[in-house]
């Protein structure tokens, strides 16, 4: 639309209301110059007919809008109980869950306490028990008691011994249970009758340098359960520095490492390990 279309609209629209307007004032005059004409009792008459109009005008739409507060009413009515209900729900679940935490922790304690026992209890079972690590596969055949038997005090060196009892009586003999990973071999772990043969066992173990079957290394440990040999993993990086320093130690159980060496030869050590550990060991401590 080009803008002299633009203003002839605006003239038109201009000329319009004025008109309007003057036909407004024509009437309004008209009715004026009717009341002064009417008798006063007619002119009261029209007022009241006014006024009558209008009030019940004004009635209908208070009626509405009276109306329209009352249902705004109720819904706050209704929404100030759902919210104190609500409230009241949220309260009564903290109340619940401030003693379920007091019995949670509870719980947590008797469980890590049960589990203590149970621990406890599985190394005791396992105190007649012995674990033998990297023997190969199938060396010892089809009947393990009877192998081991007479395998230990060979590779112990128990029956060159004078005067002793060279046969150790076992109760059971077996690999440790679950699949080969690999090239390694899966423990042998080897119930004993009786526990000197256990105390004999672990003797000669500490007094051999090295044992050794078919040119493999060999090591005897005391079976212990998952959990200690867990923990005891942990000290693997500083048994290899003893044994790489030449300082005999054992490890008591559950977990505490004791070296064998003069008190001078762990004074050594301790002012060497508190400037690092040698390369491939570990960081500075």
């Amino acid at each position: 639309m080009s803008k002299q279309t633009k203003l002839q609209t605006k003239k038109i629209t201009s000329a319009n209301a004025s008109a309007s307007t003057s036909q407004r004032e024509i009437l309004l005059a008209e009715d004026l110059q009717q009341c002064q004409t009417q008798a006063p009792e007619d002119v009261e008459a029209l007022i009241l007919k006014v006024s009558e109009s209008f009030g019940a005008t004004m009635e209908e739409k208070l009626s509405k809008f009276s109306e329209t507060l009352d249902k705004i009413s109720t819904t706050l009515d209704d929404h100030s109980m759902r919210i104190t209900a609500a409230e009241q729900r949220v309260s009564d679940v903290e109340d619940e869950v401030t003693g379920l935490g007091k019995r949670l922790a509870e719980a947590e304690k008797k469980i890590v306490s049960l589990v203590n026992c149970v621990d406890d209890l599985e190394n005791r079972s396992r105190r007649d028990n012995i674990r033998i690590i990297n023997l190969k596969e199938g060396t010892e055949g089809t009947n393990p008691i009877q192998f081991f038997e007479t395998w230990l005090p060979s590779v112990l060196g128990l029956d060159k011994r004078p005067s002793a009892v060279t046969r150790i009586k076992m109760d059971r003999a077996h690999r440790s249970l679950g699949s080969l990973q690999g090239a390694r071999p899966r423990p042998v772990i080897i119930k004993l009758h009786n526990s000197r043969d256990k105390q004999r066992i672990m003797a000669a173990v500490k007094a051999a340098p090295v044992l050794e079957h078919d040119g493999e290394r060999i090591t005897i440990n005391q079976d212990l359960s998952s959990a200690v040999r867990e923990k005891r993993r942990a000290f693997n990086a500083v048994c290899r520095v003893l044994i790489d320093k030449g300082i005999r130690f054992n490890m008591r159980f559950p977990c505490h490492t004791h070296p064998d060496a003069p008190r001078r030869h762990a004074q050594v050590f301790l002012s060497e390990r508190s400037r690092g550990f040698r390369p491939g060991f570990g960081l500075r401590t």
